[in-house]
Parts: C-alpha cells; sequence; structure tokens
C-alpha cells in the first residue's frame, strides 16, 4: 500500500465492479481514497460499501462524485457506451480507462474525451488482481502528462510501478499486446517443453525446477537485442 498524505487523498470514481475493478476500488479504498464504485447491472459493490466505498444510483452520479475517474471493462464498445451519455458530466475532470484493447481504440478514445474537454490517460493493468495495489504492481499509463502528474500518487495506489509512457495514448495498449504476445509464446513454449519431456517420461514437476535457470538468463537477452534491434534500426535510416 502506498502511504499518503490527507492532502493526497482526493476522492475517486470505480466505474467497472469485475474481478479487476473491484480489485482497482479495493487498492482505492486501502490507501484511504473517498471511493464511489458503479457497475452497470446491479447486486455487484456490496462488499465494497461494507469496506466504505459509495455505491452510485447511475453513472452520471459516479461520475460527478470524484475527480479522477477510473473505467475497467470488458471492452471498449462497453465502456464507449457508458461514457457516451456521460461527457458533459466528465469535462473538466479526468479520465482513466484500464479496458485492454487495441492502440486504434485507444486513439479513437483520446479524440472523444478530447472533443468533450476531458483530460484522458489510455492504462493497461499488467498484473492479476491479487497483486493490485502491490508495491511489485505494473501499470501502463498513457496520454495527458499534465493529468498523469497531478494524479501520480492517487493512481500508485494501484500499483507500486505506476509507468508513464508518454503522451500518445496508444503506448499502453501496444506495450501491453506486444508484452502479452512474449508472455503467451513463452507458456505456448512451457507446454511444448513439457510435452518432449514427457515422450521420454520425465514429469513436469521435476523438469520444471530447473528452468529457472533459462528463465534467468532472459532479461539480460532481452536488453541485448532490444540494443541490437535499435542499432540496426538507425543504420537503416
Amino acid at each position: 500500500m502506498v502511504c499518503m498524505t490527507s492532502h493526497d487523498l482526493v476522492p475517486v470514481t470505480v466505474i467497472g465492479l469485475g474481478a479487476m475493478g473491484r480489485a482497482l476500488a479495493g487498492a482505492f479504498l486501502e490507501a484511504g481514497h473517498p471511493t464511489t464504485v458503479w457497475n452497470r447491472s446491479a447486486g455487484k459493490g456490496e462488499d465494497l460499501v461494507a469496506r466504505g466505498a459509495v455505491l452510485a444510483r447511475s453513472a452520471e452520479e459516479a461520475v460527478r462524485a470524484g475527480e479522477l475517474t477510473v473505467v475497467c471493462v470488458v471492452d471498449y464498445d462497453a465502456s464507449q457506451a457508458i461514457l457516451d451519455p456521460l461527457g458533459d458530466a466528465l469535462a473538466g475532470r479526468v479520465l482513466v480507462n484500464l479496458t485492454s484493447d487495441s492502440p486504434e481504440r485507444a486513439r479513437t478514445a483520446a479524440a472523444w474525451a478530447d472533443e468533450r474537454g476531458v483530460a484522458y490517460l489510455d492504462g493497461a493493468v499488467m498484473v492479476p488482481t491479487p497483486l493490485v495495489g502491490g508495491a511489485e504492481a505494473l501499470i501502463l499509463f498513457a496520454g495527458s502528462r499534465t493529468a498523469f502528474e497531478k494524479y501520480e500518487s492517487a493512481l500508485k495506489a494501484l500499483a507500486g510501478n505506476a509507468a508513464y509512457l508518454g503522451e500518445d495514448h496508444a503506448l499502453a495498449a501496444a506495450y501491453d499486446l506486444s508484452m502479452l504476445d512474449f508472455f503467451y509464446a513463452s507458456i505456448s513454449g512451457l507446454v511444448h517443453a513439457f510435452a518432449l519431456a514427457r515422450e521420454d517420461k520425465v514429469a513436469a514437476g521435476a523438469l520444471a525446477p530447473y528452468l529457472n535457470t533459462i528463465t534467468a538468463i532472459l532479461p539480460p537477452i532481452a536488453a541485448e537485442m532490444a540494443s541490437a534491434s535499435a542499432t540496426r534500426g538507425r543504420r537503416n535510416k
């Protein structure tokens, strides 16, 4: 948990109370932020209310209750369906969209926000729900630098590593997709390795401890390959 003074504890709103949305709201509450929550379908949020959250009666009421609104729903179709009627309520406020989608959709959402005078940050949560709010949690943010800097302390309640990538709103989604591509390819390789071992009657549990040696050398390899790629790119210009 990030320690904050009362001056830092701005009122926040979380829209979307799926597993990740509840984790985000819980992290805000744990840090001491006055937290308002809202979900499209009824029956969610009672556990958060028991911890001190306010359950809004409408999305507009939720947005007007906070300086900072975080939305986290299934996709951008869902987020825009919620946000489209809320342009007036959001004007002059900061909106953080932690819904996963494509870089193109992030730019479209940013344009929508800009037309309505909404300071917009697009983001990607890079950890599972149990890690949200922890010092090792990583959430990527891109978009309005002014908004990020103003609310950085609040956003660090969600992740000790709240990383700002730049003003291009698509950057968080681009990083997210690239990192997930690496992750899922690695999982595919792991499944294949276990299958290969099994052909010679080597149990996955017996092989797994020795894989740590392989995974430990990946960070320096990644850094070296990234450097080489950048060098090749400069040469090709």
